[in-house]
């Protein structure tokens, strides 16, 4: 669990310090990522443009070695950090509470070359805490279903489309389980879930939840939280329309193995709009699309994932930095990651939609991703200690064949372990526990 849950939540990377000189002595701006060097390229066209309006001020681009949180807690704990740095959204408000994140209501409030209502709402909403807010998004993404269009054409099965429950997605992952050789083995699978975001995008359409949509109380125990997972753990286990483990001679969770939905065995999976650049870029031929997540008993929702750019709130050049920070997360860097194709647009930049939505790319209904945002949000609260303790029982319940367990019960044995880290988080950030 634990080698799944770092990289996802906070985003550890191993890489070495990258150094990007401007031009000119005197001032600097240190700018903290864990960008790789293929994607630093990116920033390129961002660092000339503030050159050119402050050509004697030196940006230090500097790529995190190994854990990027350690990296970023030990400057800032020796009273060095960086001016400019990456969090992902949900692990902010550690930093927020703790003051070491500067405010940017006022240079909004002050500035004419952005627009903090072009932000589309569920990222604005994700931007701010306790009425202040604290970063600019380099992109964001939303979950949604995609499907294997040869895979429903041999079967003669119709397209998923807005219609979809999950009851549907279940019936119709059935008929696109199968044995194709007849050899008493599942070599080709309906559906893949669940594996991470997709466990809590389910939760959310259900109406449960590890935690309340508002932040103000546990429901990993509640009935729209159990009857969720009784439906995911009832497609693995029972219905058995999807992977388990080792099946397909592989577990499907990266690293080097080959993605059976790429290899066109697997006919759907709900995921983040990141996984359309691996498509494009490891398997160009396979013939996909994606449709909104199903609707469940508590409507269509989406997890939201961002990552966003900080200013230290101890920066020495804060009216710099904030001119950095609003070309790296404002129009110019919209459209600047929108050719990239690694995000989707968090700003509403016509030119950055026109890139993201290119008729020329898979998937056909790319706007499926940007419709989504209009029942997307960031469960800001759901953060690593709250996740540790329902993990065991939450994440393994699902995705660990010999935990069988019944859900209601797991939720309930697990309840007073999540209520005890929720309690201290929120006594961290100097929030009450309603």
């Amino acid at each position: 669990m634990k080698k799944i849950l770092i990289p996802l939540l906070v985003l550890v990377a191993a890489f070495g310090f990258f150094g990007c000189a401007g031009g000119g002595g005197g001032k600097k701006i240190v700018f903290l990522h864990w960008e790789d060097a293929i994607n630093q390229k990116y920033f390129e066209p961002i660092f000339a443009e503030f050159k050119k309006r402050h050509p004697g001020v030196k940006i230090d681009s500097q790529q995190a070695t190994g854990n990027y949180t350690v990296k970023l807690n030990t400057l800032m704990s020796a009273g060095t950090p960086p001016d400019l740095f990456y969090l992902q959204a949900n692990t902010y408000l550690y930093y927020a509470a703790k003051g070491e994140l500067e405010p940017l209501n006022g240079y909004f409030a002050n500035d004419t070359e952005i627009d903090l209502k072009k932000f589309y709402p569920a990222i604005r909403n994700a931007m701010t805490f306790q009425t202040n807010v604290y970063f600019l998004p380099k992109g964001c993404h939303t979950v949604a279903l995609y499907f294997n269009k040869d895979l429903f054409d041999a079967e003669g099965l119709p397209y998923p489309d807005a219609s979809w429950t999950f009851d549907t997605l279940a019936s119709v992952a059935q008929k696109l389980t199968k044995d194709l050789d007849g050899d008493g083995k599942i070599d080709q699978f309906g559906f893949r879930g669940f594996q991470w975001l997709d466990i809590f995008a389910t939760l959310y359409c259900f109406g449960g939840g590890v935690i309340s949509e508002d932040g103000s109380r546990v429901i990993c125990n509640s009935k729209q939280s159990i009857d969720a997972l009784n439906f995911m753990y009832k497609t693995k286990y029972i219905m058995k329309i999807s992977p388990g483990s080792g099946q397909l001679g592989m577990d499907g969770t990266g690293g080097s193995q080959v993605d059976p939905f790429e290899m066109g065995k697997i006919a759907m999976q709900l995921n983040i709009y990141a996984t359309v650049c691996n498509l494009r870029e490891r398997a160009p031929n396979l013939n996909f699309d994606v449709a909104f997540i199903p609707k469940g008993p508590a409507g269509r929702k989406t997890h939201l994932e961002t990552t966003g750019f900080f200013m230290s709130s101890k920066s020495a050049n804060k009216e710099l930095a904030w001119d950095l920070l609003k070309l790296l997360g404002g129009p110019m860097g919209t459209k600047v990651f929108a050719v990239a194709g690694r995000d989707m647009p968090a700003y509403d930049e016509p030119e950055a939609l026109k890139i993201f939505l290119d008729p020329t790319k898979k998937p056909e209904h790319a706007r499926i991703f940007m419709d989504s945002l209009q029942f997307a949000f960031l469960q800001k609260y759901l953060v690593a200690p709250i996740l540790d303790a329902w993990s065991p029982q939450g994440w393994d319940l699902i995705n660990t064949e010999s935990i069988k367990k019944d859900p209601a019960r797991a939720m309930n044995d697990v309840y007073p372990a999540v209520q005890k880290a929720f309690s201290e988080f929120k006594a961290s950030i100097g929030e009450p526990v309603k």
